[in-house]
């Protein structure tokens, strides 16, 4: 079997349990092909004795998560200003750990998750491994990563010197080849979702289990509260709803350096009854609170390809989004919901009040996206892989099964 090395920041730790979890459910599928052995670098951040600092130092230093053996190796941050060196501490902190342990990772491909300084520095320390490179891109690491001229050309650079690019998006592949990246070196692969996970639930039943009201119409968001998921516009379109009707319920789901001024928003405009704070769940329990919600939306500012939108539609429940990354085309292939325009409150509160008028069938919604699996998300990159390294063999590169439209 070969073995694959892979390398992200996005994956979950001893302090961190939901961090990069779509990167861990897509590896435990993809090693039924690989063996698979991770690295997932943390940052020491100044200044020391800081809330980050902290949080990094109680991370252990090796872990097994779901029989996945991964190191977190330190690497320095120096936060805003120093942003652009990121690339080259990540790629020195990964030096430091194979010059330690360089039988243990030995491996046929190195997979990264992350554009910068994920890749980048993945990229400057293959100038020494020297092994077939795979890149897989997810959304803000290209549509905000890029709007630095530093980072972008770092991005490119690294980009450039992949074997493969994996993108959870078309839009993001669209994005990557207007930046000089060949289109047929970029694979789109969109994420997925584990059907016996994820499925419909009796919305009643789990109400009841989870100590929610039976009568109201619930609107529910999951995700980091940061700025990009447009969580302030939420907030606004559930204040314009509320004055004219007392049925619904908002509930926000998740943690964020954000929490603290949602919190005071929700309080100015005395809507601490009807949207509430949940906080962080473990995973295992996201499919009952998606069970029971009467809508799930996602007003974000900038995505790929969401997995919690992929998660919501399997659970049978409908969807708002907005007009970005790949959410118009899933929803528009599902049928399962509608877009608004990104950063308007009013739009979506309009398209909130029309979501919910209309009737859904859970099944018919959780089949939308059944061929969105882990498992077929896997088996893509497997094959991509596999020919890749069967090509770098024969001594070139196999481009040919990547152009999908």
């Amino acid at each position: 079997m070969k073995r694959l090395l892979v390398v992200s920041r996005l994956f979950p730790n001893n302090s961190e349990p939901l961090k990069g979890i779509f990167v861990k459910e897509q590896l435990l599928q993809l090693r039924k092909h690989f063996g698979i052995q991770v690295i997932s670098p943390v940052p020491w951040s100044i200044p020391w004795g800081s809330k980050r600092w902290r949080l990094t130092a109680a991370i252990h230093s090796r872990h097994v998560i779901d029989g996945i053996e991964v190191s977190y190796p330190r690497y320095f941050m120096i936060p805003k200003v120093g942003r652009f060196l990121d690339g080259f501490f990540y790629c020195l902190s990964l030096l430091v750990l194979m010059k330690k342990f360089i039988g243990r990772y030995a491996c046929d491909a190195v997979v990264v998750h992350w554009a910068y300084p994920d890749a980048f520095g993945v990229i400057l320390m293959n100038y020494i491994l020297k092994k077939p490179i795979f890149i897989q891109v997810h959304g803000s690491d290209i549509n905000t990563g890029t709007r630095s001229y530093l980072t972008r050309r770092m991005i490119v650079f690294a980009l450039k010197r992949a074997n493969k690019v994996f993108s959870v998006a078309y839009q993001l592949r669209e994005k990557m080849v207007a930046l000089g990246i060949e289109e047929d070196r970029i694979c789109v692969v969109p994420n997925g979702v584990n059907p016996g996970v994820f499925s419909p639930r009796d919305r009643n039943a789990v109400r009841a289990q989870l100590g929610l009201p039976l009568q109201k119409k619930i609107v529910l968001f999951v995700g980091n509260l940061v700025d990009v998921k447009g969580l302030p516009y939420l907030i606004e379109a559930a204040a314009f709803l509320l004055e004219a009707r007392k049925d619904l319920l908002f509930l926000i789901i998740g943690e964020g350096r954000r929490k603290e001024a949602l919190h005071h928003m929700i309080l100015q405009h005395h809507l601490q009854e009807d949207v509430r704070l949940i906080g962080s769940k473990p995973h295992a329990d996201i499919p009952y609170w998606m069970s029971s919600c009467d809508l799930f939306c996602l007003p974000s500012l900038s995505e790929g390809c969401p997995t919690v939108l992929i998660e919501a539609l399997a659970s049978g429940r409908p969807v708002l989004g907005t007009e970005v990354g790949d959410i118009p085309r899933l929803l528009g292939m599902s049928g399962g919901g509608y877009t608004v325009r990104p950063g308007d409150s009013k739009a979506l509160a309009g398209g909130i009040a029309k979501t919910l008028t209309q009737v859904w069938d859970p099944d018919v919604l959780s089949r939308s996206v059944r061929e969105l699996t882990w498992d077929s998300s896997a088996r893509k990159i497997c094959t991509r892989v596999s020919a890749e390294l069967q090509a770098e063999a024969r001594g070139g590169s196999d481009y040919s099964d990547c152009v999908e439209h």
